[in-house]
């Protein structure tokens, strides 16, 4: 089929495709969560091509540093897919979306609702700086992972609309974005699911709650989309590296929430439905339902 790469996890598949099919070049998927030099050179020694390195890694300079300085695969870092900021749901998160990625019998997927997704969007909802603290690389910054030795950023997603990745492509491209980040991430765009009448999110009644998959089917309702001011941002990622705030106290230090404050806007109408939305949601998972 000429495929040149292929992207893997799996620890066994990995192993399988280096022997049975070496002029495959593997890399390393960022589900597998490689956030230490150590794992590098575990991969390394293996004879992977590349690793996209795990998204708690995006603000840590003297990690990348490192691990740039010691290895010789092509690393790759994410700039475009949010997350809390070294999110503690991320290994389950991953496992929930290849299970829930599975085909039915009758080829369709299995309704699934991901418990983590919707308790990250309710963290970044009631706190904006969640969002900003995130592993998110701007257009504009590019240039400080280059300085370290990070050159491949892979950008996201897959199941977005042409248009979106023509957007994200010529933003990064041309390493400068003036409007709202929010426009360069999958995670917020607004419309996941064909819904012809569709104007913004609405109160979900207690009654259309009684399943996953009517959760599927609600799935836009269950979504906001911030203005985030791209050009506010400016400055934050050299208080990053300056600081080292993978070591320091988001609450002591403050520094990013009063960003937030001037960069990151949330409809208040938009806030209540949505929360109220996700809440009860979250309470039909919980009771099993």
């Amino acid at each position: 089929m000429g495929v040149d790469y292929v992207t893997l996890a799996n620890p066994l598949l990995i192993d399988f495709v280096l022997k049975h099919f070496p002029d495959l070049k593997v890399v390393i998927s960022v589900c597998a969560n490689t956030d230490s030099l150590q794992k590098v050179e575990y991969w390394e020694d293996r004879g992977v091509h590349g690793i996209v390195l795990s998204k708690r890694l995006n603000k840590d300079f003297g990690s990348l540093e490192q691990i740039a300085n010691n290895s010789s695969v092509k690393l790759q870092v994410i700039a475009n897919d949010l997350c809390i900021p070294d999110c503690p749901l991320n290994t389950y998160h991953n496992l929930v979306s290849s299970f829930g990625s599975r085909s039915a019998h009758d080829g369709s997927c299995y309704p699934h609702q991901s418990y983590a997704t919707l308790s990250c969007r309710l963290v970044m909802l009631l706190d904006p700086s969640a969002i900003i603290r995130g592993p998110m690389i701007r257009p504009e910054d590019v240039h400080h992972y280059v300085d370290v030795g990070i050159n491949v950023f892979k950008l996201v997603d897959r199941t977005s609309p042409t248009n979106f990745l023509q957007l994200v492509m010529d933003a990064y491209g041309s390493a400068s974005y003036d409007g709202n980040f929010a426009d360069l991430c999958s995670f917020f765009v607004q419309q996941k699911v064909e819904e012809p009448d569709f104007s913004g999110p609405r109160i979900i009644k207690e009654d259309e709650l009684n399943n996953l998959a009517s959760l599927e089917r609600l799935k836009n309702h269950l979504r906001f989309t911030p203005y985030i001011d791209n050009k506010t941002l400016d400055g934050q990622i050299d208080f990053v590296k300056k600081n080292d705030c993978t070591r320091r106290s988001c609450s002591k230090c403050g520094f990013c929430n009063k960003l937030a404050h001037k960069a990151v806007t949330i409809d208040s109408q938009v806030k209540k439905i949505v929360e109220g939305n996700i809440r009860r949601a979250i309470d039909l998972l919980i009771s099993g339902r």
